[in-house]
């Protein structure tokens, strides 16, 4: 049963290594998402002719401005999943093969030298061993609820990132929307002035 069960904890560790791995994975996409959005919003900011319509001035001016809070919200998110305040987001590892084997060691020395206050000790060859095991199933037992936890935590952050960031890119193509629309109207009116340019 102890062999099952540290079978088992190694499993669920293994997966959650990979759950962080993902977790970092999605952490990369959102940067490069939010990258591609801050650079198209400069280009709008810089490309758009105020001095046209005023209506539509107005309409995207709104909607960037609401991207823009939106994109904030997503990137405070991100950067809470990146980084926790003052702690920070450090996994447990398993303990190197020499640490284990030092265990080891103690444990038959310890028991050894304390033989007789455990009657199991002298009738049971294995009996250091299966104390041994059960090191082994605590250890990976703790550091696997631990790592289970941390990535719980970062995927509901991330999860909140996506979710804002889906908004933001509808706020996006409305923007998108809109610059071309301004861009329309100044192919048809090229000679109209420029107001804010003329300032």
């Amino acid at each position: 049963m102890t062999d099952f069960f540290t079978s088992l904890y190694k499993e669920i560790y293994e997966k959650e290594l990979e759950r962080k791995s993902k977790v970092n994975d999605s952490i990369n996409l959102i940067i490069g998402v939010i990258s591609g959005f801050i650079a198209a919003i400069f280009y709008f900011v810089i490309s758009f002719d105020f001095g046209l319509n005023f209506t539509i001035n107005l309409f995207f001016v709104t909607c960037l401005t609401i991207t823009i809070i939106l994109i904030g919200i997503s990137i405070y998110f991100m950067v809470k999943a990146s980084i926790k305040l003052f702690s920070g987001y450090e996994y447990m590892d398993l303990p190197y093969p020499a640490v284990l084997d030092n265990h080891f060691q103690e444990l038959q020395k310890y028991y050894e030298e304390n033989s007789e206050f455990f009657e199991d000790y002298k009738s049971n060859k294995d009996f250091v061993k299966q104390k041994f095991q059960e090191y082994l199933l605590n250890t990976h037992k703790q550091i696997t609820d631990y790592n289970v936890r941390i990535n719980d935590e970062r995927y509901e952050l991330i999860f909140y990132s996506k979710k804002i960031l889906i908004f933001s890119l509808i706020g996006m193509i409305a923007c998108t929307a809109l610059f071309s629309t301004n861009f329309f109207i100044k192919q048809k009116n090229p000679l109209e002035p420029n107001y804010i340019n003329m300032l």
